[in-house]
């Protein structure tokens, strides 16, 4: 019986030994065999590099991006999608700092072909992958709050952007008499599109109410607003914008199946020339337009340029041809209110920018501000400034005169 006792353990023995040894020469094989003793050659296939950059991005004719969220899967995004994306992270391409341990993410964009590129929405900025250069994404924690996934072909995809509709007109012809739906609306920016092409219009504004069609914009109520007006006659879109300092206004055409600009407010230039100062009458030319205005000075203003003249003196400071060529575009226009009147009574209306003049800057021997009025023709090529009127002109017609009481106050 001990024996046979004994021919059992012996039997376990041998057994346990032979599978430890199986074991062992797995492991054994993965470290020791034969070709992980000789020396290794890797090739790298370039084919397969993977590029990063948003200066190569841009370069590329074609877009193939899939998204995910952290701790989700990645899904393909549309073509609309990816186009405002890339159109975000393009708008600053200097790095903001650099930083090799940041690593907090909420969103993983993978562009076929590139470095995985990693969104921070909360400081709204990204960094390649691998790369220790952040740069700016200022805007995206807005639009990403607003992204939409569609399921399309029972596939998820990354599909647009919530849009908050400001104004929207459905009743624009273009210039083959073809019916165009204009939309104003917001997603984190304020952009215009019409037909199949969409603008920019504020980057990354905030909007506070809209305050549908009007014929008076007056940014004195300090709130933000956006509309869009449609002008039939003449086939233009008009966009007001009050920021509750200023009211800008700007005009579209649709032509060729493109939004074309044809006047904005940002397009009036002004240039003051003082070198008839000695005589009270500093020339106020206005470029944009080819109209030249004498603006005569008031007693005040010719004794403010006279110490300042003398104040140089004393500090050896002299305006000569240089420092005049400098403090030409001292000036500043800032817009205040934008109507239509019938200015010259012939039953045609005309555009109205009302606002303020200054001039500003330390070597400006002559510091004024005025009301000043901008009267602008519509007419089938755009808009066309007829006439510069400034509060302090001896002959204002009587409409302008009327909206131009109170403005000192500004």
């Amino acid at each position: 019986m001990k024996t046979f006792i004994v021919y059992i353990l012996l039997a376990f023995l041998l057994i346990g030994c032979q599978h430890t040894k199986a074991i062992g020469n797995n492991s054994y094989d993965d470290d020791n065999s034969e070709v992980n003793k000789s020396p290794q050659v890797v090739v790298k296939d370039t084919n397969h590099v993977l590029k990063e950059g948003m200066d190569n991005l841009l370069n590329e004719d074609n877009y193939s991006l899939k998204v995910r969220l952290i701790e989700g899967d990645f899904y393909q995004a549309s073509d609309y999608f990816t186009s405002r994306i890339i159109e975000l992270l393009s708008r600053d391409l200097e790095p903001v700092w650099k930083d090799n341990t940041i690593n907090e993410h909420q969103v993983e964009l993978k562009f076929e072909g590139y470095q995985t590129i990693f969104i921070n929405t909360e400081l709204e900025t990204y960094w390649f992958e691998d790369s220790s250069e952040i740069f700016s994404a200022k805007g995206i924690e807005e639009l990403w709050n607003r992204y939409i996934v569609k399921i399309i072909n029972h596939q998820p995809i990354f599909h647009d952007f919530e849009k908050a509709i400001l104004s929207r007109i459905d009743y624009y012809y273009d210039e083959h008499n073809v019916k165009r739906d204009a939309l104003l609306f917001y997603d984190g920016d304020i952009r215009l599109r019409v037909g199949e092409d969409e603008i920019i219009l504020q980057k990354h504004s905030n909007i506070m109410e809209n305050y549908g069609n009007n014929i008076r914009y007056n940014s004195d109520n300090l709130k933000i607003n956006a509309s869009l007006e449609y002008i039939d006659s003449l086939r233009l879109l008009m966009y007001i914008y009050l920021d509750g300092s200023h009211t800008y206004i700007k005009f579209y055409r649709y032509l060729d199946n493109q939004i074309v600009e044809v006047f904005s407010s940002d397009d009036i230039n002004i240039e003051v020339d003082i070198s008839r100062i000695k005589t009270g009458i500093v020339d106020m030319i206005f470029p944009f337009s080819g109209i030249i205005k004498e603006l005569k000075l008031t007693n005040k203003e010719i004794e403010f340029y006279k110490k300042t003249i003398q104040d140089f003196r004393e500090r050896e400071i002299n305006i000569d041809e240089d420092k005049l060529e400098l403090i030409k575009d001292n000036i500043v226009f800032i817009e205040r209110e934008v109507m239509f009147l019938d200015v010259d009574d012939d039953d045609v209306l005309e555009l109205i920018l009302i606002g303020e003049l200054k001039t500003y800057g330390a070597l400006t021997p002559i510091h004024f501000s005025d009301n000043i009025v901008f009267v602008f023709s519509l007419c089938s090529d755009g808009l066309e400034c007829i006439d510069v009127i400034l509060e302090r002109d001896d002959h204002i017609p009587g409409v302008i005169e009327l909206y131009l009481m109170g403005y000192s106050d500004y």
